[in-house]
């Protein structure tokens, strides 16, 4: 069997299992020309290159055979799969004559680290997969984890407790220092989701995560309270939607809708507030106006 063949017959494969109604032994042997043997191999090898039990065996009712699917929280939307102009490159691709390009290209797509995998065939996204971690309770490594702050790049093994911010951040214990941590996903170059269970469940702390993708302890939120225009008001549920339970109307004309709520720091709220001069008014909690006077005077360099 060729090697350009196999490759697209497992993205294929893929696209076959992510379908509500997934397919059976008999129907992948059937359209692809393959033993049953060669199914299960393909079948456990992408299980292996995505996650594990990222596909699912699940029986026919009233037959004696099993259909094959992707798990619901593993899902793969329709068009986010490969276009049949993108098979088309990927055949040309690696269906070159080099014997030595097609070796490399075969050990890419089939050897490649999780991540650049997924990237081939735009199967799932990493917080598909920090979910399904934080559902079936299983350590991940964030590999390659930028981290401006410590001005370095670095691994982590993490047990994950919950996704915030639009899933935008990953609230994790850090396994190395037994530490809670604030993730950001966009931050990750990779990341596996391993066969282990999480078991630190002592030091898992309480946290609160406020609208603005900020985290603190609980005991520890800021309040905050000032008045916005119309393009203000709209533009903070535009940019932040979990702030839309704390943005009421007011009557005034000028400026009809407040915002009154706790956060973690005010970094986040105050980014906003400095984004729109004379688009916000009333600003009630001293320290709040203090944070923002202080953070003004470092943008008249």
């Amino acid at each position: 069997m060729s090697t350009h063949s196999q490759c697209l017959r497992i993205f294929k494969m893929i696209g076959d299992l992510s379908h509500s109604h997934g397919i059976t032994v008999e129907e992948a042997c059937d359209k692809y020309g393959i033993s049953r043997q060669v199914f299960i191999k393909d079948k456990n090898l992408i299980d292996e290159l995505i996650y594990p039990g990222f596909i699912s065996k699940e029986p026919v009712v009233g037959e004696k055979y099993f259909r094959y699917c992707i798990k619901k929280d593993g899902e793969i939307m329709k068009d986010t799969f490969l276009t049949q102009e993108e098979e088309r490159q990927l055949m040309a691709l690696i269906s070159k004559e080099d014997p030595n390009d097609f070796s490399e290209i075969r050990k890419k797509l089939f050897m490649f680290s999780h991540n650049e995998v997924m990237k081939l065939a735009n199967t799932l996204t990493h917080r598909v997969e920090i979910a399904y971690a934080i559902k079936h309770q299983k350590i991940i490594n964030l590999i390659k984890y930028e981290a401006p702050f410590l001005n370095n790049i670095q691994d982590y093994k993490v047990e994950p407790i919950d996704l915030f911010d639009n899933n935008k951040r990953l609230y994790a214990l850090d396994i190395e220092d037994n530490i809670c941590k604030t993730f950001k996903i966009d931050r990750i170059s990779s990341l596996t989701v391993t066969k282990d269970s999480v078991s630190h469940f002592d030091f898992y702390q309480p946290k609160f995560h406020d609208a603005f993708g900020w985290s603190c302890a609980e005991s520890e939120t800021l309040h905050v309270a000032f008045d916005m225009s119309r393009l203000a008001g709209n533009m903070l549920i535009e940019n932040y939607p979990d702030t839309k339970a704390q943005r009421i109307s007011v009557d005034n004309d000028q400026f009809p809708y407040r915002f009154k709520a706790e956060v973690a720091r005010y970094q986040g709220v105050g980014r906003f507030v400095l984004s729109l001069p004379g688009h916000i008014d009333n600003i009630q909690d001293q320290d709040f106006l203090n944070y923002l006077q202080e953070s003004k005077k470092k943008y008249l360099f």
